[in-house]
C-alpha cells in the first residue's frame, strides 16, 4: 500500500489500492448482506507503522469499492475500542494492556 508497484495478474494490471478494493468490497457485500441494508461508510483499521501514503492508499481503495472511509485507525486502538465496547460502560475506566501480534510486528499500547 501506498506504493507505485503495480502487479500483473493474467493480462491485467493492478496497483495496491485495485486489490484492497477488491477485499474491501466483498466486506461491504457480506456486511450488506448480513445487516439487510446499504453500507457506504466505513471506518478502517490499518497497522500502527503504516505511514501516511500507506493510510492514504487505503482511503483510495476504500473509495474504489464504493465506501466513504469516516476515518482510518491504528489495529490497537481498535483492539482498546472493541475491549470497551464488549465490556460495556462499566470498564471504560479500567486500564487495558492492548499486545498486538501482527505480521512481523509486536504493538503493545496501553490505554487509560
Amino acid at each position: 500500500m501506498g506504493s507505485t508497484k503495480v502487479y500483473v495478474i493474467g493480462n491485467r494490471t493492478f496497483h495496491p489500492e485495485d486489490l484492497s478494493a477488491f477485499v474491501l468490497r466483498q466486506l461491504k457485500q457480506d456486511a450488506e448482506c448480513h445487516l439487510g441494508q446499504t453500507v457506504d461508510e466505513a471506518i478502517i483499521s490499518v497497522p500502527a507503522y503504516f505511514n501516511d501514503h500507506q493510510r492514504y492508499a487505503t482511503i483510495v481503495a476504500g473509495q474504489i469499492a464504493g465506501l466513504h472511509v469516516e476515518r482510518i485507525v491504528n489495529e490497537p486502538s481498535v483492539a482498546a475500542i472493541a475491549h470497551d465496547h464488549q465490556n460495556g460502560a462499566g470498564g471504560a475506566n479500567s486500564p487495558v494492556l492492548v499486545v498486538d501480534f501482527g505480521g512481523g510486528t509486536l504493538d503493545v499500547s496501553y490505554v487509560e
